[in-house]
């Protein structure tokens, strides 16, 4: 064989090698590039940069003494959602269902962003480093309230739960506990039934004051209520101009409340509004949440058990009723990613 065809033959072996290393390394990186992009809402909070180094000192670190003895009865929980999304109707259904007391649930971390800013930075003692504040709270509530199913408070996630340190320390709590475990109901509801609420509480809260203003959930029987909710529920003229920008920033935190659970490894059941409350006969929504909490009715749980335990229903199910300019929002969230959100 001449000399350059021996050449030729050696080298064909080496660039094969080549092109595989070359296929392997862009691949390698394109997974890199794309696990950033994953994360990249995660990294851009400061309290959360290094979510990665606090996994692996939590997983070393023994377990600090806790500030109480938390029981498992009554069961200590925590409802997790957006303002507007149904979780003080839920709680009454399974404080009512679950014991021999009824209790009310609290905004406790806060009811807006800048409250429960206040709550984290200057409600929380600051030798506080272990997520002691969000215990004491369930124990304390255990020893008021002995005979209730359930104990719980209400956490709204706001931009505070991936910025402010305490709040990290507090989910970070959930994620070590072992026994008793303090587990989060995470709700989710239809974000543009969210975002005709907000406005028309919003904006019966201008037109009214706060003396005036529409109550937030209604009793059974009160006409009264239930009256003003109709009319403040019917024809209202949404805002389209920044609608898409509002359910995208809704849809974001949602998404991000869900992945830093997730990463956190908070004990968590995943549940819909539609699913409790505009099922009909179907309670299975229901079932699991009372099986995941281990409390709740020991028979056959029906939807005439739910409807007498909870508040009376006070948004209208018809977006064509409730939207005085439905065919406009209609036309803003056609061909979008909210499409869907239409009923």
């Amino acid at each position: 064989m001449p000399m350059s065809d021996r050449t030729t033959a050696n080298t064909k072996p080496f660039k094969a090698l080549t092109t595989a290393a070359t296929i392997v390394l862009m691949s390698l990186l394109l997974w890199m590039q794309n696990n950033t992009l994953l994360h990249q809402h995660v990294s851009n909070y400061p309290a959360q940069q290094n979510l990665q180094a606090r996994d692996t000192t939590m997983i070393k670190a023994p377990m600090p003494k806790p500030p109480c003895k938390l029981l498992p009865q009554p069961a200590p929980m925590i409802l997790m959602s957006l303002g507007r999304s149904g979780t003080s109707s839920m709680y009454q259904v399974l404080s009512k269902l679950s014991g021999n007391e009824t209790t009310r649930i609290y905004e406790y971390t806060g009811g807006s962003t800048s409250k429960s800013r206040a709550f984290f930075r200057d409600y929380i003692p600051k030798d506080d480093v272990n997520g002691d504040w969000l215990m004491q709270y369930l124990c304390d509530e255990q020893e008021d309230h002995p005979g209730a199913g359930v104990v719980a408070f209400k956490w709204k996630p706001y931009e505070t739960i991936f910025e402010e340190e305490k709040a990290l320390q507090g989910l970070e709590l959930l994620g070590r506990l072992e026994y008793p475990q303090i587990k989060v109901v995470r709700s989710r509801r239809n974000l543009l039934d969210v975002a005709i609420s907000r406005y028309k509480h919003n904006t019966s809260k201008k037109a009214n004051g706060l003396e005036g203003k529409i109550n937030a959930h209604c009793q059974k029987g009160d006409d009264e209520c239930l009256q003003a909710q109709l009319q403040a529920g019917t024809g209202i003229a949404l805002r389209t101009k920044k609608l898409l920008k509002e359910l995208r920033q809704l849809d974001d935190m949602e998404q991000r409340t869900d992945e830093l659970l997730s990463r956190l490894n908070v004990p968590t059941i995943h549940v819909s509004f539609e699913r409790l409350f505009l099922a009909g006969d179907d309670t299975s929504e229901w079932t699991k949440v009372f099986n995941y909490l281990g409390v709740g009715p020991t028979g056959v749980l029906t939807a005439e058990d739910i409807e007498q335990a909870g508040h009376a229903a006070t948004s209208i199910p018809f977006h064509n009723v409730t939207l005085a300019n439905y065919e406009e929002v209609r036309d803003a969230l056609i061909g979008t990613e909210f499409e869907a959100l239409l009923h």
